[in-house]
């Protein structure tokens, strides 16, 4: 497997994608383009931690939150989609597989209205540890 396939980004990107599995929904990394109309998800890695063992020596497993978005005209719209995504996400356990672990967990969501764009927001955040090549 190509270390290129298994930053964090793609990895969430392609999950994603294949959760709501409709070019209706599209799936932006960090930003919207202008003129997007919803719904729409975005995300982006806000934080990351990397795994030591004892002797200090760092390991190649890296725990990274991202902050998934669904986006809406309206908040039961958008809350459909965050719940769609939170159950696909918490706790997926893919193990450890050619060269990747995968293990999600939810950590919290919280509901936003943005009056400036009159658009509904769920916000989710995710605990992703994965083997990330650095080098």
């Amino acid at each position: 497997m190509a270390a290129d396939s298994l930053k964090p980004e793609k990895i969430m990107h392609s999950l994603l994608k294949a959760i709501v599995h409709s070019p209706a929904i599209p799936v932006y990394h960090v930003s919207m383009p202008d003129g997007q109309v919803n719904p729409c998800i975005t995300y982006q890695r806000i934080a990351t931690s990397f795994d030591h063992i004892l002797t200090g020596k760092k390991t190649q497993l890296s725990r990274v939150i991202f902050q998934v978005d669904a986006w809406a005209d309206t908040d039961i719209l958008a809350g459909e989609i965050a719940t769609k995504i939170h159950l696909a996400l918490d706790g997926l356990n893919q193990g450890v597989a050619e060269g990747a672990a995968l293990v999600i967990m939810a950590i919290n969501d919280v509901t936003f209205f943005e009056a400036d764009e009159k658009t509904h927001r769920r916000s989710m955040n995710f605990r992703v540890t994965v083997k990330e090549y650095t080098s």
